[in-house]
């Protein structure tokens, strides 16, 4: 009886076996050589008819990557990724390029300064620069300081007059680059104006220090400006004298003056104050053989009898006269000074009544000018 049982419990496991062994046999996979992937895995499918299992399932494992489209400044770039495993792909974009900063600079050999001469101030050019964006396009804009602060506006074209200026270069953007700017101040400078042969005349002694200037040959202005130079003068003393110092000071006018200087003052010109006396004749009277006796007033000076002097008259030329005779209100005198008093009457030897009209003389001789 137990061996009966323990051949039972044989036979029962060999069909145990047998049925497992069927079953391992219908369960067996086998993987497909090409591999299947989505965008984070991958996997092989299994080759067994009736089969949808994955077998090798895993992450994907992406290489550095490569730059398939390189990234510019105005547009963006693309970096593809590999799986190492099964070749799957990805991409990933690569922002656009900042543009580098541009730069630009005026050399120093662009010198706009300069002294007016009725021309336009030199532009600048490409090539009196130094930038880093030569393919960026080239401008300029020219601005006046106008009390102490530059205009937003430019100026229509490049400056003539003068003045205090200041010109700015652009290089424009690309796409490579932003834009740069430069700028330069520089001065159109008033142009100087001379004069050569001024003359200072002399004048007859009247108490004050203004002179009588003639504005010589000027100097320096430009062909067809308007520009005109005057003159005032003033001598260092008002007394009597020869040689006396005359300060003149130039003044100009006319509707392009503001572009030039006037001539700079000048204290080497001199000239005389003349003791003249002054002589008013107020009626004349023929003296056979003596002369011509006149009548009027002396003012400044001096007459004896005896003395000879120059009267200058008033239309031109001069006589030399002697005066033979002096009287004051009818009479006789040795004299005549600033002091006296009342209708003097000169008896004058070697003129005739026609030599001489009424009105006013200046005598230079023996006269002699008081205070």
């Amino acid at each position: 009886m137990k061996k009966k049982i323990i051949g039972m419990i044989s036979l029962m496991l060999c069909l145990l076996l047998s049925v497992s062994l069927v079953a391992c046999n219908n369960n067996k996979h086998e993987a497909k050589s090409e591999w299947k992937y989505n965008d984070t895995q991958h996997w092989h499918e299994c080759a067994t008819k009736g089969h949808d299992d994955k077998l090798d399932e895993a992450e994907h494992v992406w290489d550095e990557g490569v730059i398939t489209t390189p990234a510019t400044t105005t547009t963006p770039g693309v970096k593809t990724y590999t799986c190492t495993v099964c070749d799957k792909t990805k991409t990933e974009p690569i922002t656009i390029l900042a543009k580098t900063e541009g730069t630009v600079s005026i050399n120093s050999s662009y010198a706009p300064d300069k002294t007016y001469d009725k021309t336009p101030v030199a532009a600048p050019v490409l090539a009196d620069c130094t930038t880093n964006n030569a393919e960026g396009a080239f401008s300029i804009a020219w601005y006046q300081k106008v009390d102490g602060v530059y205009g937003s506006t430019p100026l229509a074209a490049a400056p003539v007059n003068a003045g205090d200026y200041k010109v700015v270069v652009k290089i424009a953007e690309t796409d490579d680059y932003t834009e740069a700017t430069a700028e330069k101040e520089f001065t159109i400078t008033k142009k100087q104006l001379t004069v050569t042969g001024t003359i200072v005349a002399d004048k007859n002694y009247d108490g004050n220090t203004t002179a009588n200037v003639t504005v010589g040959t000027v100097n320096g202005v430009v062909e067809g400006e308007d520009v005109t130079v005057s003159a005032s003068g003033t001598f260092a003393s008002a007394a009597v004298g020869n040689d006396i110092t005359v300060t003149v000071t130039y003044l100009i006018s006319g509707a392009d003056s503001a572009n030039y200087l006037a001539p700079e003052t000048d204290a080497t010109l001199t000239a005389d104050i003349l003791d003249y006396a002054k002589f008013t004749i107020t009626s004349k009277t023929t003296v056979p053989g003596r002369g011509t006796a006149v009548d009027g007033t002396v003012d400044g000076g001096i007459i004896n009898v005896g003395d000879t002097f120059t009267l200058f008259r008033a239309a031109g030329g001069s006589l030399t006269v002697q005066v033979s005779a002096i009287m004051v209100d009818g009479t006789a005198v040795k004299s005549v000074t600033p002091e006296t008093k009342g209708t003097v009457t000169l008896l004058l030897r070697g003129i005739s009544e026609s030599d001489v009209a009424v009105g006013d003389y200046l005598i230079k001789g023996n006269a002699v000018i008081k205070g």
